[in-house]
């Protein structure tokens, strides 16, 4: 045979392997959709693709199915003389087991029909996707509170990317695939050391959320940029608040198994100056030990150092359920700009917001519910005066 035919005929084998290894896959992905249904969402990504604003001659739908968050109906065109007023964000924003601050603007704001669009565990990306949606709704306004995930997320998948809308149903198709659904359960990067309630702080060897951390800072700008950018109607932009109560989820402890051990000590024995002399010594420039300086300063009236060591502390948080610091400069940053308009939650409650306000490090209490309608009722009866 010649060298000619011989490749020819190696061709030939090679894209009957694939057809077969295709027939075989689509087999699969058949079989188990038959038996299972469709499988169960895999992560941030999976919630991103899956959560749309479907409309029909009557009204418009988020819906973020399969999931366990009720979807949100509307009728299609507002009511005449009601603005509309459309809230974006995470489960800051609605949060299913509470009241959300939204409700409290709406009870403040007869006037106006505000509409909660937000989806508990959503990223910015998917904030931009349902951005991108809402034309059909007419708003007058939107809202968009938004950030904490970026943080949490990269730690608990893995995944640093700036959103591409037209990818998104790239990633929905995927999402109907118990292959995909396998793979990215053993190819993601997962930590399973952090409680659900993350009450106290965990020490940790896993660096990925710090060595990825400027990563996430252009993705959160980007995709910020890209919501306010895809909305049909004017943005109102807020910083996050998070709760000076609660200390780091986690301290980074690779290699200082002393460290470890002195984590562990100052959970159960709290804030000291002998807890702190541990820490600085067992531990160094960590997040805990940042934390246990703040507690101090704030115990002594330092605000100032309190303020600066909070901040530091969550920095160097390496495994982040809320935003750093950090992240309220990317917002400001967007605002200015894009032109959307600021709320600039540090000037109008405070570096560090009551307590109080939290029933958690970042989820609002009552009393955060409705300091936050406080806050945000004067800049949108302002903005809705606006000449448009």
């Amino acid at each position: 045979m010649s060298a000619a035919r011989r490749q020819l005929s190696t061709r030939y084998k090679l894209v009957f392997g694939l057809l077969v290894a295709l027939l075989v896959i689509l087999g699969v992905e058949v079989a188990y959709n038959l038996r299972y249904g469709l499988p169960p969402p895999s992560g941030q990504i999976a919630r991103m693709a899956q959560c749309r604003v479907r409309t029909t001659a009557q009204d418009a739908k988020l819906d973020c199915s399969p999931g366990e968050l009720e979807d949100v109906t509307v009728p299609l065109k507002p009511t005449a003389g009601r603005p509309r007023i459309v809230f974006l964000g995470a489960s800051s924003v609605r949060e299913p087991r509470q009241r959300p601050f939204p409700s409290a603007v709406a009870a403040a704001l007869p006037q106006a029909e505000v509409i909660n669009l937000a989806v508990p565990g959503l990223s910015v990306a998917g904030v931009a996707r349902i951005s991108s949606e809402l034309e059909p709704l007419e708003p007058d306004l939107v809202v968009i509170y938004a950030g904490h995930n970026e943080f949490s997320e990269d730690v608990f998948s893995g995944r640093i990317a700036s959103l591409k809308l037209w990818t998104l149903p790239i990633y929905a198709l995927l999402e109907w695939s118990w292959i995909h659904r396998g793979l990215n359960s053993l190819l993601t990067h997962r930590i399973t050391s952090v409680s659900k309630t993350a009450q106290s702080t965990h020490p940790t060897d896993d660096d990925f959320s710090l060595r990825v951390r400027d990563r996430v800072f252009a993705r959160y700008r980007a995709d910020l940029e890209t919501a306010v950018e895809a909305s049909p109607a004017p943005v109102v932009l807020t910083t996050l608040l998070r709760n000076p109560d609660r200390g780091p989820t986690g301290t980074w402890t690779a290699g200082r198994p002393e460290c470890g051990a002195a984590v562990q000590a100052t959970a159960r024995a709290g804030a000291s100056p002998e807890a702190l002399a541990r820490l600085e010594q067992d531990c160094g420039d960590q997040a805990l030990t940042w934390w246990i300086r703040c507690r101090i300063a704030r115990q002594a009236g330092d605000q100032q150092a309190a303020l600066v060591a909070w901040h530091r502390s969550m920095a160097l948080d390496a495994l982040p359920l809320r935003a750093p610091a950090e992240a309220d400069d990317v917002v400001r940053q967007v605002a200015a700009e894009t032109g959307a308009t600021l709320v600039d939650l540090e000037q109008e409650v405070g570096a560090t917001p009551p307590g109080t306000w939290f029933v958690d490090p970042i989820h609002f209490s009552g009393a955060g519910v409705d300091g936050m309608a406080r806050v945000l009722v004067p800049v949108l009866r302002e903005e809705l005066s606006r000449p448009r």
